[in-house]
């Protein structure tokens, strides 16, 4: 039964999209939805099939996130039936086809067949059958007699020609068929607001047959002037029957598909961070995301359409940008939901949209733990930037002391020349740290054998924390003043323009060095940090023990307040050591693109009696439009009238009538202008129509639309049920 518990589909089960439908599909149920996202009229399909092998009674819910928009009735469904391998088709008038299902035929082995009624085929088609058939969607079988031109035993294939010049009969054998039995409809409306989701249209009580698929759809006209200010999203969700929204929602049995986030956006992918890099849960963590797809990047917009969302599309990241080149991009991302163990996590990648505005927020990318973020780029030649909030930012000795260097770690790095090279971070207290503290850093040295090499410091001989070079060997060091154990040791012998990720933390127990993803010392030490006072933090500088300043490349040094754990050291190391959007931490899915249902179903409103008439071209300037206007059912209605996109007036609550507006931007002559005009009744959703206009040549005196000619209006047809009806009015000679 649908009461397993999961926050939302899209969560906690496997989806993927192929061709702008989304699609679950596991052992409870399949559900699909299309298009991704709502951004012009159209229809929207959803399919449905239960696994349980139970009957159960479902609500179909759509939940959109403007008033504008909505369901038009009837809501449209459809069995799905599987039918046998024969079936009949009947090519009728103007293209169409109609499919009857086979349910046995005979070969009755007359050619000369006066004495039958043929009902389908002439005197000159020589094999005559008689074919039981059920047409697809109903119940009843009839037979027919058929006579056919030809047919062939081996391949089944029977062909009719005879009178029916546009039409042809085929039988064939060997494939299977599948069609919808239609059934229409109603919903109803509930004002409830789920996730930004404030209006919502429930199917009610479908007894749903398990292992049967049902399809749903309904068309939603949107607009010409657009929605107010939003993006036209809609979710389609189900639930039991038994429960309402709240009790859904508040025990997790209200399944939903999220498709789109904002239609703007003309693409995304799925990024997924893979389980084997995540031992234990870690949430604000900052993921690198870094590509050398040209094509991926040339869809970009130069990084500024970038944005990045959980796979609900309900949570917008912060990101921030390091490095954007025609040749690759380095992101990082804060992922603020919990990316748990055991499970591999994905979010998303939306971009390609041209009026999208640089968005990134790099302060609040870094937790506020993170007291210090330097990714050695350049601010300027005598400046790096701290990314936190703390604005801890660097100052070299002396422009290009250091230089930077394009070959760093990730983007940008600075090249240390051994000699007379640091940058002075200054001594904010926040750097100040006694207690807990993590300090991370990418190196690459060029003289190994150099003893007591400053890497990153803060405090003076015998205080504060220190990362360094050892005094003996090419190994590295942490030392830390005022603990019980004050140094930690690495085991490994460094090698000359090798990167490596170097860690050490203490947590109030115990210090520890990492090198990589690897401890290589864990020292039990209590006590606090000692501090002296206002001291300086330095990058490439030691001075204690004598020491040298640093010969090499120095890359994304980071300083927290708190002992980040071994699960949190590891992923940051192969999240930052994929080289590019192939690496294995990251893997991307492929490209999801938005594209817009068409094909309209007839219309509930009506527009008759235009005037201009619709292709006039002899229309003078800022002339009044008006037309008759008609709804099916006699509801009230608004009129909008628009050129192109530009709203140009209102009418509201509105009986069947006649209404008008001035086209005041109509004020060129021979110019092409479009009129459009959306209604809507506050039931079932806009109606949407297009005229299109000429107007008159400059000195022209021209008449409107048909000077002294009888003007007949555009004719309305109410699905077969008002017949046609016309307007004709006769315009006064001057």
């Amino acid at each position: 039964m649908l009461d397993r518990t999961t926050e939302t589909v899209k969560a906690d089960f496997e989806y993927e999209i192929i061709n702008n439908k989304v699609i679950v599909d596991n052992s409870l149920f399949y559900a699909s939805a299309y298009p991704a996202v709502l951004g012009s009229s159209g229809w929207a399909e959803f399919e449905f099939e239960l696994r349980t092998g139970e009957n159960i009674d479902i609500d179909f819910c759509w939940g959109f996130n403007t008033y504008e928009i909505k369901p038009r009735k009837p809501v449209q469904a459809w069995l799905k039936y599987l039918h046998h391998n024969f079936t009949y088709t009947q090519k009728e008038k103007y293209g169409e086809y109609k499919v009857y299902n086979v349910v046995s035929y005979e070969n009755l082995g007359i050619s000369n067949y006066d004495d039958y009624n043929v009902d389908w085929g002439t005197s000159n088609n020589n094999y005559l059958f008689n074919v039981t058939i059920d047409e697809i969607g109903f119940d009843e079988n009839w037979n027919m007699t058929v006579a056919f031109s030809s047919y062939d035993i081996e391949e089944n294939n029977y062909i009719l020609f005879g009178n029916y010049i546009d039409n042809y009969h085929k039988v064939w054998n060997n494939e299977s068929y599948k069609d919808w039995k239609r059934i229409d409809l109603d919903y109803d409306t509930i004002n409830f607001n789920f996730r930004d989701m404030t209006t919502w249209y429930l199917v009610k009580n479908q007894n749903v047959v398990s292992d049967k698929l049902y399809k749903i759809r309904y068309w939603v006209d949107i607009p010409f002037g657009g929605l107010s200010g939003v993006s036209g999203k809609y979710w389609w969700a189900f639930k039991r029957s038994s429960d309402t929204l709240q009790e859904a929602i508040n025990n997790d049995r209200f399944f939903y598909l999220d498709p789109w986030w904002d239609s703007n956006w003309n693409h995304y992918r799925v990024l997924t961070i893979e389980s084997d890099y995540i031992d234990n849960s870690l949430v604000n963590f900052p993921v690198l995301v870094n590509s050398t797809d040209s094509t991926l990047i040339s869809k970009c917009d130069s990084g500024d359409s970038v944005r990045f969302l959980s796979t609900d599309n309900s949570t917008e990241f912060y990101y921030e940008i390091e490095e954007w080149t025609d040749a690759g991009f380095s992101v990082w991302v804060n992922i603020s939901e919990i990316i748990t163990s055991g499970s591999d996590y994905k979010f998303l990648m939306y971009y390609n949209n041209s009026a999208a505005s640089d968005n990134q927020d790099a302060e609040n990318v870094w937790d506020s733990n993170y007291v210090g973020v330097w990714h050695m780029d350049d601010n300027t030649t005598s400046q790096v930037q701290d990314s936190t909030v703390y604005d801890n930012d660097g100052t070299k000795i002396g422009a290009n002391e250091p230089i930077v260097s394009s070959g760093g770690k990730i983007g940008d790095a600075q090249l240390f020349d051994g000699s007379n090279d640091y940058i002075n971070c200054g001594s904010s207290s926040v750097l100040e740290i006694t207690s807990n503290i993590t300090t991370e850093v990418f190196l690459k040295t060029t003289d190994v054998s150099r003893r007591y090499q400053g890497i990153l410091k803060r405090g003076v001989s015998g205080k504060g924390y220190h990362n360094a070079f050892s005094s003996t060997t090419e190994r590295l060091l942490f030392y830390v003043a005022g603990l019980s154990d004050t140094w930690c040791d690495g085991n490994t012998l460094l090698k000359n323009n090798v990167w490596y990720y170097f860690v050490s933390t203490y947590n109030g127990s115990a210090n520890v060095l990492y090198l990589n993803d690897t401890i290589e010392d864990t020292e039990p030490s209590t006590g606090t940090i000692t501090i002296s006072g206002v001291e300086d933090f330095f990058i490439g500088r030691e001075d204690y023990w004598s020491g040298n300043k640093f010969s090499g490349t120095i890359d994304e040094v980071r300083i927290s307040n708190v002992s980040r754990n071994a699960s949190w050291i590891k992923a940051c190391f192969h999240s930052q050591n994929q080289s590019t959007h192939l690496g294995s931490f990251l893997s991307w899915g492929s490209e999801q693109t938005y594209s817009a249902p068409s094909g309209p179903p007839s219309h509930n409103i009506t527009i008759s009696n235009l005037f201009p008439v619709n292709n006039s071209n002899d229309v003078p300037l800022q002339p009044t439009a008006f037309a008759y206007f008609v709804h099916e059912n006699g509801s009230k209605f608004t009129i909008r009238w628009y050129n192109d996109t530009i709203l140009l007036g209102t009418e509201t609550n509105v009986n069947n009538g006649t209404y008008s507006e001035l086209l005041i931007n109509f004020t060129k002559y021979n110019t092409a202008y479009t009129l459009n005009v959306s209604c809507n009744d506050t039931h079932n959703g806009w109606w949407n129509f297009t005229f299109d206009y000429t107007t008159i040549s400059s000195g022209s005196g021209g008449g409107g639309s048909s000077g002294g000619r009888d003007v007949m209006g555009v004719v309305g047809i109410f699905g077969g049920m008002l017949g046609i009806i016309a307007f004709v009015f006769r315009r006064k000679k001057k």
